[in-house]
């Protein structure tokens, strides 16, 4: 009898190791912190109306982990956990990169600290074409 599913290493086989990278993605911290944690939008994400294709129906939302549970006694276990007491320090104490230092991270801005490249202004004699002797 052969095997059967595929053993050894995934990183080889792409569509597995594309779908082991993206399967468990959670929202970013800049998207929670710029985006759901507006005042008129978290209180939204907190009083949904009913859906019946999310969990619980849509009902019951973590914002700081941007999660949905299926019932309320779940989203109480997950409001004790580890996982979700990290997650809410991290979105309430740091700021979270900016485009502008992630360009620069990346070099395509320049440092907003780094000194100015000055470029040296030609001396007449150069610019004439004689050379001093």
């Amino acid at each position: 009898m052969g095997r059967i599913r595929r053993k050894g290493n995934v990183a080889k086989n792409k569509s597995l190791y594309r779908a082991k990278r993206t399967r468990n993605y959670k929202r970013d911290l800049d998207q929670i912190v710029y985006e759901d944690l507006v005042p008129a939008v978290s209180e939204k994400l907190l009083h949904q109306p009913v859906q019946e294709e999310m969990p619980g129906l849509g009902q019951h939302y973590c914002v700081a982990c941007a999660r949905y549970f299926i019932s309320d006694q779940a989203i109480q276990v997950h409001f004790r956990t580890k996982e979700h007491k990290k997650r809410f320090k991290v979105v309430k104490n740091e700021v979270p990169y900016s485009i502008e230092e992630a360009e620069r991270a990346g070099g395509v801005m320049p440092a907003a600290n780094a000194p100015k490249k000055v470029r040296p202004e030609p001396t007449p004699q150069i610019m004439s074409g004689t050379q001093a002797v």
